[in-house]
């Protein structure tokens, strides 16, 4: 990899670092706010998915999307890279993050990355083909390249709690997600990350035009509540719709019963050493 892809993908996993203390653009998916959804009814989708350069001013901007999958579903963002040149390569950051309940201690979804192919984004090959669910496998354009974040299982799980004074605090939401192995909120609110610890986030640069996709799910097809977190620029003059804060304060957008630590305590009294084991 160039030095200069380097320092571009350095100087983004810096930003992400600082993003997560700071306040998210808020949206909610159709389905997460239905509390019976129809598969395939509001849903993202590669037939309409979530536009983020229309809803959001593009992928490098800061987004926190309230989702839920229905049974082997995939939701799917888009974004668009243009023609310039000199090319200006555009950072990509995205994780799927399950809320941190007791009752989701093995929820795992998972993130992909999907837009023509480079040494950024390789065609895939069979076993990575393997991972992708069918439906996501049979609708990927043919030139597309694909990389995967893993979100393997890992005990106990880390938790990251919005109960700071900082980003989504100041709704007073008081919500908390676990975050993917290698990533603790001490890192990310320090700025003391290293790229080897967002192995298994979608964290790169890609520079060819074309459209792109970020599609998440979770492996085992079963309907589960995530946030989709996306971007790494925050817009700190952005007011948060009112009616959507009230609407994830009446109900934490859940659609299964949540003990502690979600909604979230104080990190002080949620010990993720508490959760209950896997069996």
């Amino acid at each position: 990899m160039k030095n200069w892809k380097i320092a571009l993908i350095g100087m983004g996993l810096l930003l992400i670092n600082a993003s997560a203390a700071l306040a998210h653009v808020v949206f909610i998916e159709d389905q997460a706010r239905d509390r019976n959804p129809i598969p395939d009814t509001g849903d993202y989708s590669f037939f309409s998915p979530f536009n983020l350069d229309l809803k959001n001013g593009g992928v490098q901007s800061s987004a926190a999307i309230f989702a839920y999958l229905t049974p082997n579903d995939v939701d799917v963002f888009s974004f668009t890279v243009k023609s310039q040149f000199p090319p200006i390569p555009t950072v990509v950051a995205a994780s799927a993050l399950a809320p941190a309940c007791a009752q989701t201690v093995s929820n795992y979804p998972l993130t992909a990355l999907i837009g023509p192919a480079s040494n950024e984004l390789p065609l895939p090959n069979d076993d990575l083909l393997d991972k992708l669910p069918p439906s996501l496998r049979s609708q990927i354009p043919e030139g597309y390249g694909v990389i995967l974040a893993n979100n393997p299982p890992v005990e106990p799980r880390e938790i990251f709690y919005s109960d700071l004074e900082s980003g989504l605090s100041k709704l007073k939401l008081n919500l908390s997600w676990f975050l993917p192995e290698g990533l603790t909120q001490d890192c990310l609110l320090s700025g003391n990350c290293t790229p080897e610890n967002f192995r298994n986030t979608i964290s790169t640069a890609v520079t060819l035009p074309g459209t792109y996709y970020i599609a998440m799910w979770n492996p085992t097809g079963q309907p589960i509540d995530y946030t989709a977190n996306i971007g790494f620029q925050e817009d700190l003059s952005n007011v948060p719709d009112p009616e959507i804060v009230k609407e994830i304060k009446n109900n934490k957008l859940l659609h299964t019963p949540c003990s502690i630590p979600y909604p979230g305590n104080s990190k002080s009294s949620s010990d993720p050493n508490k959760l209950p084991k896997k069996h």
